[in-house]
């Protein structure tokens, strides 16, 4: 049986593992890179943020997915509040899918994949770029991009996650 002091020190760790890699995701997202990279480039925070939802959903939930998002808005210069309903959107999703989606890889990288082409429609929508074109298909190259990239996210982010769950647990 834990003490009181025990998992309170837990929830600090944890809490500073996760914002601690929201901060480098979105370091991560706003890294200069070439013009042509830009497209094929994962999107990072929203893959952590959908990692964090499904493995602990009762811990970091809709609140946490605006909080980032509004993160994310800040750094990007984006409107206001545009991420935040977007990242929103995609925790409520996830929330309500992650007893389904939970321990099958292969359905997880078809959700990310489906999440992340639905919120990069949606962000061209909300920006008002409306010619159908070139720039539209190229935004949805990070589909694939963060569809793969899924697999080492959530690989990299279960193993720091037992890792500090575990440490705390034996010591």
């Amino acid at each position: 049986m834990k003490t009181f002091k025990e998992k309170a020190q837990l929830m600090r760790r944890e809490y500073g593992l996760v914002w601690g890699v929201v901060l480098l995701a979105l370091i991560m997202d706003v890294l200069p890179m070439p013009h042509w990279g830009y497209y094929y480039w994962p999107h990072w925070t929203l893959l952590t943020v959908i990692y964090w939802v499904l493995a602990l959903p009762y811990r970091f939930n809709i609140k946490f997915a605006w909080s980032t998002g509004l993160l994310v808005d800040f750094i990007s210069g984006n409107w206001l509040g545009q991420n935040a309903l977007l990242y929103t959107l995609v925790a409520y999703a996830t929330i309500l899918l992650h007893k389904r989606l939970r321990f099958y890889m292969l359905e997880q990288m078809v959700f990310v994949a489906v999440v992340i082409g639905i919120y990069i429609l949606l962000t061209i929508w909300i920006e008002g770029v409306a010619e159908v074109g070139e720039t539209i298909w190229n935004k949805l190259w990070s589909v694939f991009t963060s569809m793969l990239t899924w697999l080492w996210v959530y690989a990299v982010l279960r193993h720091l996650r037992r890792k500090v769950y575990y440490s705390m647990a034996q010591g």
